[in-house]
C-alpha cells in the first residue's frame, strides 16, 4: 500500500494499492510518484488523478526494485535491482531503454549528477562495494572505485564537483569524495551499523556550511 500525507497540516490525503508485494523505493518526479518493488515490477501515479491509479507498469529487473532515481529533466529514470542490474528507462515507455551492467551486488545507491546530465553514479553491496561512473549517453563506464564498505546512499553537492556517499558494512562511514580524482576528502564514523536513509537539507548546499562549521548531526 501506497499512503500519502500533507506534511505541512499533518493529515492523511490519499491511499494506492500498489503491490501485491512490499514496496521497497519511492522517488518523485514533478506530480508523478513512482514505486519500486519486490516483484522487480516499477509503477508511476499522477497523484493529481484518482481515476488513472497506475500509469506505469515497467517490467525489467528479474529480483527486487531497490534504487530509483529520476535525472534532472524527469524524462529519464535509473533503477537498481538486486539482481545487479542497472536500467535507463525512457518516461513515456514500459521497457527499459537500456541496462548498465557492472556490479555484482545489489545496486541501491543512484545520483545524476547535477553538473553532468549525462553522468549517473551508482553504488554496489556488500557483494561489490564499488562506487561506479556511466555516461548515459553512450552507456559507457567512465570509473570504478572500490569503497571497501556496501554503498547504501550517494549524492551530489549541487555547488562543488563532490560526492556523499553512506555505506554499511563493514565501514558503517559517510564519505565525501572529490570528482573525477575521488580522493577522499571526509570519512565520519559514528554509526554502529549500516547508513540505510539519508536525506539532504534542503538549506544546506554548500560543503562549507556543514563540513567546515561541524554540523556533522544534520547527516543521519
Amino acid at each position: 500500500m501506497l499512503y500519502l500525507f500533507d506534511s505541512e497540516h499533518l493529515r492523511f490525503v490519499d491511499q494506492r494499492q500498489v503491490y501485491t508485494q512490499r514496496v521497497g523505493c519511492i522517488e518523485w518526479n514533478g506530480q508523478l510518484i513512482t514505486t519500486g518493488s519486490r516483484d522487480g515490477v516499477i509503477r508511476s501515479f499522477d497523484m493529481r488523478s484518482r481515476s488513472q491509479p497506475c500509469s506505469k507498469g515497467g517490467h525489467g529487473h528479474a529480483l527486487e526494485v531497490c534504487g530509483l532515481r529520476w535525472d534532472p529533466s524527469g524524462k529519464v529514470l535509473a533503477s537498481g535491482g538486486n539482481d545487479n542490474k542497472i536500467f535507463l528507462w525512457d518516461a513515456r515507455e514500459e521497457i527499459p531503454v537500456c541496462s548498465l551492467i557492472g556490479h555484482h551486488g545489489a545496486v541501491k545507491a543512484l545520483a545524476w549528477s547535477p553538473h553532468d546530465p549525462t553522468l549517473l553514479a551508482t553504488g554496489g553491496g556488500t557483494a561489490d562495494r564499488c562506487i561506479k561512473f556511466w555516461n548515459t549517453k553512450t552507456n559507457i563506464l567512465t570509473n570504478s572505485i572500490d569503497t571497501r564498505s556496501q554503498v547504501c546512499n550517494l549524492h551530489w553537492s549541487t555547488t562543488d564537483k563532490e560526492l556523499l556517499s553512506t555505506h554499511g558494512f563493514s565501514s558503517n562511514a559517510i564519505n565525501l569524495w572529490t570528482y573525477p580524482n575521488m580522493d577522499q576528502l571526509i570519512s565520519l564514523k559514528g554509526h554502529s551499523q549500516r547508513v540505510v536513509y539519508f536525506v539532504f537539507p534542503f538549506l544546506i548546499t554548500e560543503r562549507f556550511t556543514w563540513r567546515r562549521k561541524h554540523c556533522y548531526w544534520l547527516i543521519r
